[in-house]
This record gives C-alpha cells, sequence and structure tokens, in this order.
C-alpha cells in the first residue's frame, strides 16, 4: 500500500484519531522527559548533561514511536512501519555507535564513583587530575600542563591506578654508598633525613632496605609514603636531605630516585 491509496482509504475519524495519538504521544514524551530528568538526578555522582542527554533519549524514541503508531491508524500496514523503524533505529546505532558506547560507559561511571573530579589517577598510559567528567570522555589535566581527554568506554575498560583514593603514594629512592661505616649506622642516618623531610608520612613508616653490600660498599632502598601531589618535588627533597646529611661524613653516596611498580598490597592502616 502506497502513501496515495492510505490518503484515499483514510477516513474523517481515522485521521482525527491519528491527530489525537500524536498529540497523546507528544504530551506522554514530555511527561517521560520531564519524569526522567527528575529521576536521574537523584542518582548520586550522575552529572547534569548525561541525565539531560538520557531524558531526551527516551524522548525522541517515545516519539518515534508514536509516529509508527498514527501511521497504522491511518491504514499504513504494521509490518512495513515496524521494518521502517527498525531500519531508521538500526542506522542510528551503527552511526551513533561510538557515542552511545561512550555515553553508557559515562552513566556507569558516574554512577559507581569509581573516578570523580578531582582525583589524580593514570590511565592508558596518561597521568592527571580529573577536570571534568561528561557524556564522551574524561578530562585529564596532567602535571606538563596537558589536556587529555580519554573516552569513557576505554577508561571502562582498562586499568586505572589512583592515588587519591587513599591519600597515599609511595616512592622510592636508591642509595649507594662507598664507605666503611656499618650498614646499620648508615640506614639510622638515611632513615632520619628522609623522615625530617616536610610531608613524608611518619606512618606508614619510613622503609630503608639494604639491596647490596660489600666490603666498603653498599646499596639502600628507600621507600617512604606522602601525598600524590607533587611527587617529583617530595623525591627531590629527600634526595638534597641525603646529600646534606651525609654530607659531612667520609661516606661517598650517590642518590637515584626510581619509580617502583605498585605495590602488591594495600599500605598498613594508619
Amino acid at each position: 500500500m502506497d502513501l496515495a491509496d492510505i490518503v484515499t482509504t483514510t477516513t474523517p475519524a481515522d485521521a482525527v484519531i491519528a491527530v489525537l495519538v500524536v498529540g497523546a504521544g507528544w504530551i506522554v514524551s514530555s511527561l517521560a522527559k520531564r519524569w526522567s530528568l527528575k529521576l536521574l538526578r537523584r542518582v548520586q555522582g550522575l552529572s547534569e548533561a548525561a541525565a539531560t542527554l538520557a531524558a531526551r533519549v527516551l524522548r525522541y524514541s517515545l516519539l518515534l514511536l508514536t509516529l509508527g503508531i498514527a501511521l497504522t491508524v491511518l491504514g499504513a500496514p504494521l509490518q512495513p512501519v515496524l521494518a521502517a523503524v527498525i531500519v531508521v533505529a538500526a542506522i542510528c546505532f551503527l552511526a551513533l555507535r561510538g557515542i552511545a558506547e561512550n555515553f553508557g560507559a559515562g552513566l556507569v561511571i558516574q554512577a559507581r564513583r569509581s573516578v570523580k573530579v578531582g582525583d589524580e589517577i593514570e590511565v592508558l598510559g596518561y597521568r592527571g587530575v580529573v577536570a571534568e567528567l561528561n557524556g564522551r570522555a574524561v578530562v585529564l589535566h596532567t602535571v606538563d600542563g596537558t589536556t587529555v581527554h580519554v573516552p569513557n568506554s576505554d577508561l571502562l575498560k582498562s586499568p586505572v591506578t589512583s592515588d587519591t583514593e587513599r591519600g597515599l603514594a609511595r616512592s622510592e629512592i636508591e642509595l649507594r654508598a662507598q664507605t666503611t661505616v656499618h650498614y646499620r649506622e648508615v640506614q639510622r642516618v638515611a632513615r632520619a633525613a628522609v623522615e625530617s623531610t616536610a610531608h613524608v608520612r611518619s606512618v606508614p613508616n619510613v622503609q630503608v632496605l639494604l639491596a647490596a653490600h660489600s666490603p666498603g660498599a653498599m646499596t639502600l632502598r628507600i621507600r617512604f609514603w606522602h601525598a600524590p601531589a607533587h611527587r617529583a618535588e617530595m623525591r627531590s627533597a629527600c634526595v638534597c636531605a641525603l646529600v646534606d646529611a651525609f654530607e659531612p661524613t667520609d661516606a661517598t653516596v650517590s642518590v637515584i630516585w626510581t619509580v617502583p611498580p605498585p605495590p602488591l598490597s594495600p599500605p598498613p592502616a594508619f
């Protein structure tokens, strides 16, 4: 049945019913958008932009369904209308697949609050502070001033490390000393130097581990905890403290700082 057949077979009553259906569908879609928006705004961690977009998608879906019902009232066969709706929905899905995937992942991220604005995280090789959560990406501001947009779907599927959740980060320094002083005395001096550095946490304790020892030489690994921000500055301050601590002695020291792998277990509670 083509458009001409639909027009010729449509009665005034059918036209009135179709208009009523369209009007009712318009009202219902508007109310559904309003109610869903109120409901989504109560979801903790869901941004206003994400809630508005979800409410709009619901309204447009109801309007599309209303149009199909109105066409069937006017005499259009139901199967072609359903086929057309399915084809349009499939085209929209394929065209907006990436957007829909990122939007859905964004809803999950914001609802679960696994990542929040202000968190310092590392994902896909990028480390920075979360500046924004939107329907497409998580926006990071890195320490070197770069802005990185990480797609929500990639962040949801990738391992994410966060230093902000516990408010602690661990750094490691390697100290190589050439001296005849007993290694326990070298450990004591190194521990005191690092503990005296500003912003180094006393709990968990500073660890000074003996990694290698030979006559007249030793290698120590010093692990300490601090706030996640200014990681490089903290390491530099501890290196300076170690150099100053050993300068009056006869020890020849070289200090380097390394980036250790993340600990296998969480730090002790404090």
